[in-house]
């Protein structure tokens, strides 16, 4: 857990940009997970999909939910507001007789009604009810993507717990530009009430969803990260209980005010086991705050035999830790992971009595570090490789060592070292490709040498340079078909490695051959017969070729299902 890395490698999210978007006069914001970017769950890497259980269909059937913003209504939010002057189109927020996070919203006089309103009048009092999603708004709101409108909102531009951050944190965050962000956006009330509500009908509950996007992405890589391991944690090991991302989310929002961000990156492993105290902790006193709404208890509906069972279930996560990873790790296909922690917890003891670091750093720590660079390698995750290879061998460096060469040691030298033991070439070469960008070496053409027949010689454009150095067989040379061939095959080699970007780059030059080929300055220089029909038949079956490449495209796409806006 030490690695920051990027949540691309491990995964699967979705994810927009902006906490409000427009769509042809509509306004609407996604809601919940989807919104910021916390809608995220583990990449399964095994063809056996052992994990394709209950709690990952569940998760991969959710369709992100969208709250319309009605255009006609705004909402006001004053504390203590005694009086209030008439204006068309506003509604008043009444928390009297609601509980922590709910509201009613009063029309200020029957003059406010439109025709089309739906109100209920309770005493002296008139008061709005959920406002119907206007027809054909689909067509409207094309996302490209399935998705569910989920209500019509209304916008508060006030935000109402502003008083949230009144006092000084010590660990600055939220910052104050974050805040102030926060209150300038607002917050939506959507038509929602609390299961022990008195009034369902006209009850409204306060949304955060364009507050918790905006705060999401003030956090840094290592926070954003530890929320991650979080959540696949508590996804696998609680999903039968109904404990929500929202709960974990606002357990580690308020840990964030007390941890400092820097800490984050020093000490990873802690932070995520003080997020796991906070919870218990919350568990045990039965009361766990809603983030922006403190005096809202998110755990009032739960059972006792849920908080009991739950408290139970995240002390042991919070002992032991590396033992969760190691079952959701072996769960989802990652193998490797396990062995990991198992090298590494078998020789603590060995550690503990010889107390010689250098010897744990060299025998262990960095083959382990190479382990898993050379597993994401293959996988197709080359930046992430290098990054952890490269933060690896220069922690090395601060090793103390009697070896009296040491002077002599270089990143350079232990990574060129490094590459020599990758048996498998693309990873060498790319990852090579990699460091020479970095370092301004010419590593890679040592590792790619001069002989064999390289792809990049034999196609008239510019082929990535990450499969330019492929060998292709000698009789494959000045024939676009076998040469699409080749890397058809290649691709298809890669995508059983689940290797999405060799695949990728691979399939789609593939694909550019067979097009070349068609296109009337090739067809010119091929050996066709001189009759039409035989021309255009030849033609049709090239044409045929593409049919089992695209289909493969689609396979390779599926590797990777990540949602952009």
């Amino acid at each position: 857990m030490q690695h920051i890395l990027p949540v691309e490698m491990f995964f699967i999210s979705s994810f927009v940009e902006g906490h409000l978007f427009q769509r042809k006069g509509v306004f609407c914001h996604f809601l919940g997970s989807f919104q910021d970017e916390t809608e995220i769950f583990l990449r399964d890497i095994s063809w056996k999909q052992k994990s394709n259980d209950s709690m990952n269909m569940r998760i991969s059937s959710k369709i992100p939910r969208i709250a319309v913003l009605s255009l006609e209504k705004e909402v006001i939010y004053e504390r203590g507001m005694q009086t209030w002057e008439p204006m068309p189109g506003h509604l008043y927020v009444d928390c009297s007789e609601t509980l922590p996070g709910y509201c009613r919203l009063k029309l200020p006089s029957l003059d406010s009604i439109n025709n089309n309103d739906a109100v209920v009048r309770l005493g002296s009092n008139l008061f709005q009810k959920q406002i119907a999603v206007p027809d054909r708004l689909h067509s409207k709101i094309n996302m490209g993507f399935p998705y569910q409108i989920q209500c019509t909102g209304v916008r508060c531009f006030t935000f109402p717990f502003y008083h949230r951050w009144k006092k000084e944190r010590q660990s600055g965050f939220p910052s104050h530009n974050v805040i102030s962000s926060i209150v300038e956006a607002g917050c939506t009330l959507i038509p929602k009430s609390h299961p022990k509500s008195i009034s369902p009908e006209i009850e409204w509950k306060f949304d955060f969803s364009m507050a918790e996007c905006i705060i999401s992405k003030s956090l840094t890589n290592a926070q954003r990260h530890g929320f991650y391991v979080l959540k696949v944690m508590l996804d696998n090991i609680v999903h039968h209980l109904p404990f929500k991302t929202k709960h974990l989310k606002s357990v580690f929002l308020m840990t964030c005010e007390e941890i400092p961000p820097t800490a984050w990156a020093k000490n990873f492993s802690g932070c995520v086991l003080y997020v796991l105290d906070s919870l218990v902790t919350c568990l045990k006193e039965r009361f766990l705050p809603h983030y922006f709404i403190p005096e809202n208890n998110l755990l009032d509906c739960f059972t006792d035999d849920d908080v009991n069972t739950l408290c139970i279930i995240i002390k042991y996560i919070r002992i032991f830790p590396a033992s969760v990873i190691q079952i959701v790790g072996e769960k989802h296909g990652y193998k490797f992971a396990a062995n990991l922690i198992k090298r590494l917890l078998s020789h603590v003891k060995d550690f503990n009595a010889n107390k010689n670091f250098n010897v744990f750093v060299m025998e262990l720590c960095l083959p382990l570090t190479v382990a898993t660079a050379k597993f994401m390698a293959r996988k197709g995750f080359y930046g992430e490789s290098f990054s952890i290879l490269k933060r690896g061998l220069e922690q090395r460096l601060f090793v103390p060592d009697t070896n009296k060469k040491q002077e002599s040691l270089s990143v350079s030298n232990l990574f060129e070292s490094v590459l020599e033991k990758i048996k498998q070439k693309s990873s060498r070469v790319i990852l090579a490709s990699i460091y020479d960008e970095n370092m301004g070496k010419n590593v890679s053409e040592s590792i790619i040498k001069k002989k064999g027949f390289a792809l990049q010689t034999y196609l008239p454009w510019a082929v990535d340079h990450w499969i330019g150095w492929l060998k292709i067989p000698e009789k494959s040379i000045g024939h676009f078909t076998a040469i699409a061939s080749f890397l058809y095959d290649y691709s298809k080699k890669e995508y059983w490695k689940q290797n999405s970007v060799l695949s990728e780059l691979t399939i789609t030059t593939a694909i550019r051959c067979i097009k070349e080929l068609l296109t009337e300055d090739y067809l010119k220089v091929e050996t066709f017969d001189s009759g039409s029909k035989e021309v255009r038949s030849q033609m049709q079956n090239i044409r045929k070729t593409l049919i089992p490449y695209y289909s493969h495209v689609f396979a390779v796409a599926s590797l990777d299902r990540n949602i952009n806006l």
